[in-house]
């Protein structure tokens, strides 16, 4: 665990646990930005999550957040004696050895949330041993399907259980929280909107030449940049191929991290064929250091499509989830996105981009985006303090203290 607090000090604020049990959670946009904001409105915060030595929670900087890096033991000596039957009902055995290993809680809680569905789980367990309302916040949605494997369809079953009971599920806009109502059983009213966006008002439309110097790009030249998951799901192989139809005077940057190896090694094959208009980073930048990378792009983009049979709704319903989106507006960079639901109310209602069919597409519109550049760029800039994490989340919070008081 990290972070020591003053005793009596603590004794005097409200205290809620956030329990995402995730390798990713110190770069998990909401996760983190849910820690930060609720620390800022005086609350103690202890974050119950996994460790992993790649990924340093250095996001959770701050005297009111406490991490606790929780361990299962008694679930690792389980596996090697009946493997298949924990791994099958692994996430419940995990929230009971949570419930032995934190029986008298860290602090007396207001209210707990669980990230996906298996820190919904797991919070839902801990409820009842601290007798304490819990809330699921979903980042992803997950599907009922008969061709989805036995142990998935078992965590549906259990995602869908736990949230019933739940005294809010939050999803990351309006059509999501529809979904995730749908699927799981949920009086729609008992969902609350939690945009995946940026925390904090200011706005930064400063330029920045970071991924100019970095790729010694020239003057001369538009940067695209597709930004986070460098995955089919966000269409990043046919991005790749579309470069071939763009105006000679626009490059493209990716930046963030691959998937499996078979689509990296597809990928990296065809940037290399493309190597004087495509160029790649995994670099992972810090904290605020991220937004160098968005304020040196020109142009943004944001797309989306299914490629899991049974995994198709999380990406179809994928607008408000899109923390890049949130990025590109707070930094003044005009948006392409895909045309799912929802991409057009945020992007074309907004007059901040434009929406295409494909990425087929992008090399099409980027000479009318750049004809349009500074309106665009102002309407994002504008646009931003609706989507703003903390504004959203105040309302949220509101609503909780008031279900709780």
């Amino acid at each position: 665990m990290l972070h020591k607090r003053d005793n009596k000090k603590a004794q005097e604020k409200p205290a809620v646990a956030l329990i995402f049990p995730d390798f990713y959670a110190g770069i998990t946009q909401s996760f983190v930005n849910s820690a930060r904001y609720l620390a800022r409105q005086g609350y103690l915060v202890d974050v119950f999550t996994i460790q992993d030595d790649r990924l340093l929670l250095k996001s959770f900087d701050d005297e009111n957040i406490k991490i606790y890096f929780i361990e299962t033991p008694i679930v690792e000596k389980l596996l090697k004696i009946f493997p298949k039957v924990t791994y099958f009902f692994n996430p419940i055995v995990k929230g009971f050895e949570d419930a032995i290993h934190f029986w008298i809680p860290p602090n007396s809680y207001s209210f707990i949330i669980g990230f996906d569905p298996e820190g919904l789980i797991r919070a839902g367990i801990l409820s009842q041993v601290w007798r304490v309302p819990y809330i699921y916040h979903s980042l992803e949605i997950y599907e009922h399907s008969s061709v989805a494997p036995k142990k998935e369809q078992f965590r549906k079953q259990l995602e869908d259980w736990f949230s019933r009971r739940a005294l809010f599920c939050f999803s990351q806009d309006e059509k999501r929280c529809q979904v995730l109502a749908e699927e799981n059983g949920l009086k729609l009213e008992k969902t609350l909107v939690v945009y995946n966006s940026c925390l904090g008002k200011e706005l930064l439309s400063k330029k920045d030449d970071f991924l100019q110097k970095k790729f010694n790009i020239g003057n001369d030249k538009y940067i695209v940049l597709a930004v986070g998951s460098l995955i089919p799901e966000h269409c990043i192989d046919q991005i790749v191929l579309s470069v071939d139809e763009w105006p000679d005077n626009f490059v493209l940057v990716l930046h963030g991290w691959f998937g499996e190896q078979k689509s990296e090694r597809f990928i990296r094959h065809e940037i290399e064929l493309r190597k004087e208009k495509v160029f790649v980073s995994t670099d992972l930048l810090d904290g605020d250091q991220k937004y160098k990378v968005f304020q040196s792009a020109d142009v943004g983009l944001v797309f989306f499509q299914a490629v899991k049979e049974h995994f198709t709704k999380n990406f179809i319903y994928a607008a408000g989830s899109s923390g890049k989106l949130f990025d590109f507006m707070r930094t003044g960079v005009p948006i392409i996105a895909s045309d799912i639901p929802g991409m057009r109310e945020i992007v074309e209602n907004k007059k901040c981009g434009m929406v295409v069919k494909s990425p087929k597409d992008i090399g099409g519109v980027l000479p009318k985006i750049m004809e349009d550049y500074e309106l665009l760029s102002k309407n994002s800039l504008e646009s931003y303090s609706s989507y703003e994490f903390g504004q959203c989340y105040s309302q949220v919070l509101e609503r909780i203290q008031g279900e709780i008081a």
